[in-house]
């Protein structure tokens, strides 16, 4: 079985982990808190599958399930500092390791970019999602690549469309025009988003994923663009 990994990093964004291209194994979306992200549930997320390199023959102390682990990471009000305490991320690893077999893992995480007129403090807040998930899997151990959006969206045969040009018509004034652009500029973003929930929900029907769950939705589409990704590169 191979276990491909899709990361959409923004604060709106979610992680999902994916068995042979079929099977979901993680589907959740980017643990925060207010403006801050929680950097141990983020990593919680993927630890189990960071044991996959440990070696079969080393002490074992089982104490607590994946499932005890999911369950805290989608608490909110569980404060940083009990999760750490609660859940000892060698000893989840490990029970994880004894009910799963070898499998390669590879994930994906779109680049990220910031757009016209965004401030410092957007372009901050991307960069620290973005980094903090190419951290922890370079913690983990488990490989990573970057991908730009319009690329495995063209792969995924998804739309990528989500700008528009426009022609300011004959007597149109300039705020009029802008606010025209604006709105055209907002529809084909829904549009792109709408398709790729509806690509998500296609491969995925057992997944439940919502109309408004577009970061899901992008991470799912990842994850399999991944373990096609893994296979071209094995055949």
């Amino acid at each position: 079985m191979i276990i491909t990994v899709g990361i959409d990093p923004g604060k709106s964004g979610a992680i999902a982990v994916v068995a042979d291209g079929a099977q979901v194994l993680v589907a959740n979306n980017v643990p925060t808190a207010g403006k801050n992200y929680l950097p141990a549930q983020m990593a919680a997320l993927l630890l189990p599958f960071a044991a996959l390199w440990r070696e079969r023959d080393a002490p074992l102390r089982l104490l607590h399930t994946y499932t005890d682990l999911l369950d805290a990471v989608k608490n909110p009000d569980m404060p940083e500092e009990e999760f750490e305490q609660v859940y000892t991320w060698s000893e989840v690893a490990l029970a994880a390791y004894m009910q799963q077999d070898d499998r390669a893992v590879l994930a994906m995480v779109e680049k990220q970019r910031g757009r016209k007129g965004e401030g410092p403090e957007r372009l901050v807040q991307i960069g620290k999602g973005w980094g903090l998930w190419e951290g922890i899997c370079a913690t983990l151990c488990i490989p990573y690549e970057e991908v730009s959006g319009p690329k495995w969206e063209r792969a995924m045969g998804c739309s990528t469309a989500a700008s528009v040009s426009l022609t300011q018509k004959a007597g149109e004034e300039d705020k009029a025009f802008g606010k025209r652009e604006k709105a055209a500029k907002a529809k084909a973003q829904r549009d792109k988003k709408h398709s790729h929930v509806a690509q998500a929900q296609a491969l995925f029907p057992d997944c439940l994923v919502k109309a408004n769950d577009d970061g899901l939705a992008d991470a799912l589409l990842l994850a399999v663009y991944a373990f096609r990704t893994y296979q071209g590169r094995e055949q």
